[in-house]
């Protein structure tokens, strides 16, 4: 049933509110199912038909309306109180978080709208409604490829479980031929995510190479994220470095990866994470 999906909101500092599957929190998520494409109409100066061009999908609000309990009268205070120390420094911050339907999210900020409407039963029920503010209006899966220099000269697939669909590879060190498969329906940007120590990293995924001009510390990692259109290292402490001027300009550093399956050439000196971020206008449907 599509409103059993469990569904709940992690700021950009990582803390988590449910929204539903705790059996305190219910929702009715089919508004998020609903979207649409912005576009222009031309007419033919013949006047008969035209084209339709300039599709986008630009920034949404959704408007929830959620339903909280707590078994007693002390847990709804602080059921509804947690919603609000989670959303809101997004706000604050002006940095989303995303909200997560199933594996599946979208980055957004969530805002509490109006007050908050008791129901009866000792005031342990409310309504209060929410606004999704999906500063990017697509929901995304992602998918990682991951390749680790082992000793004996082989770059291997990590299995570690940090994210629920991965593919294992091995390979030899090199220049030599690797594939990274796109299995979704269009291009998908990526986020890829390089372990220092290296020195000006550089990655080829069919035609386009992927470099920064830059040396990444083997406390530091370089991150590409795409679909945020940023470029930055992370040191030890969690400090970000914006490293966008670093990129090399000659090449598209932000072209997706292509459907089906890409030859990759890096020379295998580093640790190198690649995230393919399936991008779709509504939830994929499932069981």
């Amino acid at each position: 049933m599509i409103n059993d999906i469990p569904v709940r909101y992690v700021s950009s500092a990582g803390r988590a509110f449910v929204l539903q599957g705790d059996g305190r929190a219910f929702l009715d998520v089919f508004p998020l199912f609903r979207f649409s494409w912005d576009y222009e109409l031309v007419n033919s100066t013949s006047g008969m038909g035209g084209a339709a061009t300039n599709f986008a999908r630009f920034p949404k609000t959704v408007d929830l309306e959620l339903r909280l309990r707590g078994y007693d009268r002390q847990g709804f205070l602080d059921k509804i109180n947690e919603l609000h120390r989670v959303a809101e420094p997004d706000l604050v911050s002006a940095t989303p978080g995303r909200l997560y339907l199933g594996d599946q999210y979208m980055v957004c900020y969530l805002t509490a709208a109006g007050g908050v409407s008791s129901a009866p039963r000792n005031g342990h029920f409310a309504t209060q409604a929410l606004t999704v503010l999906a500063v990017r209006p697509f929901w995304c899966r992602e998918v990682e490829f991951q390749f680790v220099p082992q000793s004996g000269g082989e770059v291997e697939n990590d299995m570690a479980k940090k994210y629920n669909l991965r593919y294992p590879y091995r390979y030899n060190t090199g220049l030599n031929a690797r594939q990274l498969y796109n299995n979704f329906y269009l291009p998908t940007p990526m986020i890829i995510t390089i372990q220092g120590p290296a020195s000006t990293p550089a990655i080829q995924i069919g035609s386009n190479v992927y470099r920064v001009n830059a040396q990444v510390l083997a406390t530091e990692y370089l991150v590409i994220d795409q679909p945020a259109r940023q470029i930055y290292t992370v040191g030890e402490t969690g400090q970000r470095v914006n490293r966008f001027n670093d990129r090399d300009k000659r090449t598209d550093i932000f072209a997706p990866a292509p459907v089906g399956n890409s030859t990759v050439l890096y020379n295998g000196g580093f640790v190198v994470s690649i995230r393919l971020v399936q991008q779709r206008s509504a939830p994929e449907w499932t069981e």
